[in-house]
């Protein structure tokens, strides 16, 4: 058995589990010094530090008896003696201070072999391993080196120990350091931001480990405890030192403060519906729950920098899933930072060849002083085809020597390619195109062509691109187009699902003010203040509900507060500091049934997704919103009265639109359609199917319920559940 020494926090000494006491200060004081220092020491030394106010006679005596001590309370035998010399087995001890060295050592060579923006060809499984290795050493620091230890008695022993402080505090920090860039490599966020927060709790003072800290929050997303984070480091300073951050911490927190500003005015501007004019909008609704995925951005987006070539990243996801709010929120961060930001979508039904990309480069050239600076007047002649008020600015434009056909999209295609690689060589540029499933097939092949132009360039261009994940028709080209784009430049795919409950519930704190509600301040009108936390409780329960109800979509989120503001429900009232603050009412607190609640915008973008299923499919999804949930393929057949074949086909097309989702079982079958064996089928979403059942009519309802009674009753469902289909039906 090993005597385990743990000298990181206050000195501990124990032996199979049982802690070892000495009895004399500077016996344990002693036995620290030897196994920290390692070696031999002469006996002189050893008195000399120890007992420096003492004859070298009654030194030498105190250090034997001391000796004596030790070796009795080890019960092994540890201490190295020869001659003169004293020592510490170090087979013999398991040293806090070396495993922690160890764990730096090896976070050196693995953050050492590659740089920032390098391709890392290291083993992913390795990887997680070393990082959780990392993880659990950093569990064993309790504090400083023999935190709370002195000899008033000694002053070279204390010199010595503030000596080793500080050693291990940089040893400890440069792990931290280390480890959160991992962490960060790795796409946890929190984890790295969480390591961090530890280093500056051990270094208050260390700019290094609060510029981290900042830096991180910011890659996060989160620009106001970016900032928050920047101003309490900035106060330590002032009062501790009498002094300021450095030059490059104040010009982050510029930038910071743009950012804040800039998206209080985009979450207010979100807030807002393009229909009506609602109270919501006098709120500003928070980035929440997508760091992770924000935090990517930022990793491709200093990766397309340092490396100086161009990237691709597909952000996918259902419509109202927050694809375009992470995107605006990370154009924001972009452009505080010195990045040409350029936006284009396209549009259902539009069709328009080129029109993202006309979208996209026509405010920004209309912004460009002199375009003829950034372009030869051959390539601003061809890029004229888009947009002729080009030839207005410069009437003495020659006219494109293109000519017609295949020749002429080539030369169409360079110009445009040459515009934003041209802007890339003064800037970095963010290209965000939105809804790109529905672009028409030039505008991807002129994609297509570019990023290969970029990538042999080595331009500086981030090229973000969103999706929707439903639209299997609309999308097939957009898919097929994705992994070509690839052969020319990296491409990573993000792909977004709903936020979770810990998130819904945060932004309804951040909604009504919850976390810092001043005293005085109700949560609604003609309510006492007193009795906050039964408040925050039934808030807390609320926001449960909410998230339940809403399965945590953003889109769904924010038209159910709507609705509820226009019943009465929610108010919105003046904070102090300015701005709008939520007020829910204490009936709504504390019992509320959101179910039945179906705002009017959400059943719209339901219905327009419903409107483009094929009949089978239309007739399955029907079947399925009367069966309920957890329903098997056999079920739901013979409720809509399908063909086998006829019904799989549906049901390929239902979860392809991500409207039902598979559970379980798998697929048989190698040549036709696929056969569904044991699975179980659920709405993506409830009020996807409370939209199906109430769209269907009344008579189809009666019929499928029916239909459902006669099915079911042979399967052995339970008797509640045949009465409702039989009271139904």
């Amino acid at each position: 058995m090993l005597l385990s020494v743990r000298l990181l926090g206050p000195p501990e000494i124990s032996f199979e589990g049982r802690g070892l006491k000495f009895g004399r200060k500077k016996a344990l004081a002693l036995l620290c010094y030897l196994a920290t220092e390692g070696g031999r020491y002469p006996r002189r030394e050893l008195a000399e530090l120890l007992w420096p106010k003492s004859d070298e006679r009654r030194a030498r005596a105190d250090l034997r008896s001391i000796l004596t001590r030790i070796r009795k309370t080890l019960e092994v035998r540890l201490l190295a003696i020869e001659g003169d010399l004293l020592g510490v087995e170090p087979r013999g001890i398991e040293l806090d201070l070396r495993t922690l060295e160890a764990a730096v050592s090896l976070a050196r060579s693995e953050t050492s072999q590659t740089s920032p923006g390098e391709s890392k060809d290291h083993d992913a499984v390795g990887r997680r391993d070393l990082i959780a290795h990392l993880e659990e050493t950093l569990g064993t620091y309790r504090g400083e080196f023999m935190e709370g230890f002195s000899l008033e008695d000694a002053p070279e022993f204390e010199m010595w120990l503030e000596a080793e402080r500080a050693r291990w505090r940089g040893v400890f920090g440069e792990l931290c350091e280390r480890l959160s860039r991992l962490q960060a490599e790795a796409g946890r966020l929190g984890e790295a931001t969480e390591t961090t927060r530890l280093w500056t709790r051990y270094a208050p003072l260390k700019e290094e480990a609060h510029l981290r800290l900042v830096e991180l929050l910011s890659d996060a997303g989160e620009s106001e405890r970016a900032l928050l984070a920047y101003e309490n480091f900035r106060g330590t300073l002032s009062r501790e030192l009498e002094t300021e951050p450095s030059l490059r911490m104040r010009e982050l927190a510029e930038c910071l403060r743009e950012e804040v500003e800039q998206r209080a005015s985009l979450g207010t501007s979100l807030a807002r519906s393009a229909a009506t004019t609602s109270p919501l909008s006098a709120l500003e609704v928070p980035f929440a729950g997508r760091q992770e995925e924000f935090g990517t951005l930022v990793s491709e987006y200093h990766a397309c920098l340092s490396g100086e070539e161009s990237r691709v990243i597909a952000v996918i996801g259902e419509a109202g899933i927050g694809k375009t709010r992470l995107a605006k929120e990370f154009l924001v961060w972009a452009k505080a930072r010195g990045a040409d930001a350029l936006e284009g979508a396209a549009t259902e039904g539009a069709g328009l060849p080129y029109g993202p990309l006309v979208e996209a480069v026509r405010p920004r050239l209309e912004k460009e002083r002199a375009p003829d600076d950034l372009l030869e007047d051959a390539w601003l002649s061809e890029l004229s085809r888009l947009l002729p008020e080009l030839k207005e600015r410069y009437p003495d434009l020659p006219p494109p020597a293109s000519g017609e056909g295949e020749t002429a999209k080539g030369a169409l295609f360079e110009a445009i390619a040459r515009t934003v690689g041209e802007l890339s060589s003064r800037a970095p540029v963010v290209l965000f195109l939105d809804d790109l499933q529905w672009a028409d097939a030039t505008s991807l092949e002129v994609l297509d062509y570019a990023g290969r132009r970029w990538a042999e360039q080595g331009a500086p261009v981030l090229l973000l691109i969103a999706a929707r994940s439903e639209e299997p028709e609309a999308s097939s080209s957009f898919e097929r187009w994705v992994p070509s784009l690839g052969r020319s430049m990296p491409v990573r795919t993000l792909t977004l699902g709903p936020l979770g409950n810990h998130d819904v519930e945060g932004l309804l704190r951040h909604l009504t003010n919850t976390d810092s509600e001043p005293a005085g301040i109700p949560e609604y009108p003609d309510e006492k203040p007193e009795g906050s936390d039964k408040v925050r409780a039934e808030l807390e329960r609320f926001g449960e509900r909410l998230a339940a109800e809403t399965g945590g979509q953003p889109f769904y989120f924010i038209e159910t507060l709507k609705a509820l503001l226009e019943e009465g429900k929610l108010v919105v009232r003046t904070h102090p500091d300015g701005g709008g603050v939520l007020g829910v009412s204490p009936a709504l607190r504390v019992q509320s049934d959101l179910s039945r609640l179906l705002p009017h915008s959400v059943r719209e973008v339901i219905i327009t997704r419903l409107s483009r299923l094929s009949p089978t499919a239309a007739d399955l999804l029907a079947a399925g919103a009367v069966l309920g949930r957890g329903f098997g393929f056999e079920s739901l057949v013979g409720v809509a009265s399908l063909e086998e074949s006829e019904g799989l086909r549906g049901l390929d097309e239902l979860v392809g639109r991500r409207l039902l989702l598979e559970e379980g079982g798998g697929r048989e079958g190698e040549e036709g359609p696929p056969m569904y064996v044991g699975a179980t089928y659920s709405f993506s979403h409830e009020k996807i199917r409370q939209v199906a059942y109430t769209e269907g009519g009344q008579a189809r309802r009666w019929v499928l319920h029916r239909r459902a009674f006669e099915v079911l009753g042979g399967s052995g469902a339970s008797p509640a559940e045949l009465a409702r289909h039989a009271l139904a039906g």
